[in-house]
């Protein structure tokens, strides 16, 4: 090998290791970020998921609003803990009546699923703070909430 080439590769000798110390940390984040959002992804999924499954309860008759809860939590025990869970069961009939929702949901009135009439409609809602079910502490997502919902017509 020439003493030119030689020369060059001792002046490069510590080129990798600085390219490695700036890119690793940066390629490292990005993949923990691309974890944690698949992380919140799914566990919104569970959560619209157990919402469906919980309406689908209290479409049949003789169920109740605390049937609906619990089963919703019963659902989810398996998946997150469901102290951190609230569930909520609302008269969703704005719907039928304005065409749109409110600003926020828990400004609707509260029902019982056993006494509502035939083809009335509901909304099942389940929510819970993403700083109860992160995997990685990430500050840019403190403070959201997760939430999945249904709304069904009573049977």
């Amino acid at each position: 090998m020439s003493t030119r080439k030689i020369r060059i590769r001792r002046e490069r000798r510590g080129t990798t290791v600085v390219e490695t110390a700036v890119v690793l940390p940066v390629f490292l984040l990005m993949v923990f970020v691309i974890l944690e959002f698949g992380h919140a992804f799914m566990v919104t999924q569970v959560l619209q998921a157990a919402a469906r499954r919980g309406a689908r309860l209290g479409v049949t008759t003789g169920a109740t609003s605390e049937d609906v809860v619990q089963k919703v939590k019963d659902i989810l025990s398996g998946t997150i803990s469901t102290d951190d869970v609230t569930v909520i069961v609302k008269n969703a009939d704005v719907f039928d009546t304005s065409g749109s929702a409110p600003g926020d949901i828990a400004l609707l009135p509260d029902v019982e699923v056993a006494d509502m009439e035939p083809r009335q409609l509901f909304l099942v809602r389940v929510e819970v703070p993403y700083d109860n079910v992160r995997v990685i502490n990430l500050e840019f997502l403190a403070g959201i909430v997760l939430k999945g919902q249904a709304v069904m017509r009573h049977e």
